[in-house]
């Protein structure tokens, strides 16, 4: 299973913290909505009804609402705000979206997203950290590895431009290291861009390039390490059609606060995707 950079450690296991106070609780939501590309409206009953229980300070989504009205009008629904939408390539957008409370971004980067597939945006949020808690959402290629690569770097580079606090949702994709997709799933299209031996038979090598950028940059996978603290086999289900290719990461720093977390899975039919919550609890954020 994917943690991230070797030698990480979780506080108490031999590492000194130094706590930042007062602590917030902040609980980051993703779900793949395929809302993009100009979908039609008639699951957002049901997306709502699933995402509303979650309570999310800040939600990203990937394949949004198509439009800035259309996204103003879904945070609203959800009582939250929303960021513009950023460019991409695809026309098929990511989105953030942040509860009033916790106050409004204090920079957001979108400088890369129009070379990123289905974009990326960066909100950076003053949370009392010495530095800015960078919050990202991407959504990776699905139709070139080259092409997954690259946007992964991008993406990630613009989460750590603000220090080392970063949290990323994204539709990697790909699979995490260590986990084969059910190959009954996939299609023939599929099993070509996202694995290493495509006409072996079977396949056995799934790529990993996204999480190998992302443990290179420091980041961890939140579902492994809230697994390894509660044991809860959820944590690992697949998320997308075939495997678990929906990711909440989080730098070292940040991953040290991660206090619980839950899939996003009710109604079965809001959309094809699982969604994930994790609850991250400031005073535990490690600080150098």
């Amino acid at each position: 299973m994917w943690v991230g950079r070797p030698g990480w450690q979780f506080p108490g296991e031999g590492k000194p913290v130094r706590r930042s106070l007062p602590g917030v609780k902040l609980a980051i939501g993703l779900q793949n909505a395929c809302l993009g590309g100009g979908r039609k409206q008639e699951r957002w009953p049901k997306l709502l009804a699933r995402l509303r229980p979650a309570a999310a300070d800040v939600l990203l989504l990937c394949e949004a609402p198509a439009t800035d009205a259309l996204l103003q009008s879904f945070a609203s629904e959800l009582e939250m705000a929303a960021l513009p939408l950023p460019p991409s390539k695809s026309g098929i957008p990511v989105a953030l979206l942040y509860r009033p409370s916790l106050g409004d971004p204090v920079d957001v980067c979108t400088d890369f997203s129009s070379e990123v597939t289905h974009g990326v945006i960066v909100a950076a949020f003053d949370v009392g950290l010495g530095d800015p808690l960078a919050v990202a959402v991407t959504h990776i290629s699905p139709f070139s590895s080259v092409h997954a690569r690259r946007d992964i770097e991008l993406a990630s580079w613009s989460a750590l431009r603000y220090g080392p606090n970063a949290v990323m949702g994204l539709d990697a994709n790909q699979q995490p290291p260590g986990e084969m997709p059910d190959l009954d799933r996939m299609t023939r299209i599929d099993i070509t861009r996202r694995f290493c031996d495509p006409l072996a038979d079977p396949p056995r090598r799934p790529r990993t390039d996204v999480a190998d950028v992302l443990a290179a940059d420091g980041f961890h996978d939140c579902a492994v390490l809230l697994h390894k603290m509660t044991g809860d086999p959820a944590l690992l289900a697949r998320t997308g059609n075939s495997g678990r290719i929906d990711w909440i990461v989080a730098t070292g720093p940040v991953a040290a606060a991660v206090t619980g977390g839950r899939r996003l899975d009710a109604p079965a039919d809001a959309t094809n995707h699982a969604g994930l919550a994790f609850t991250f609890d400031t005073s535990r954020v490690q600080q150098s």
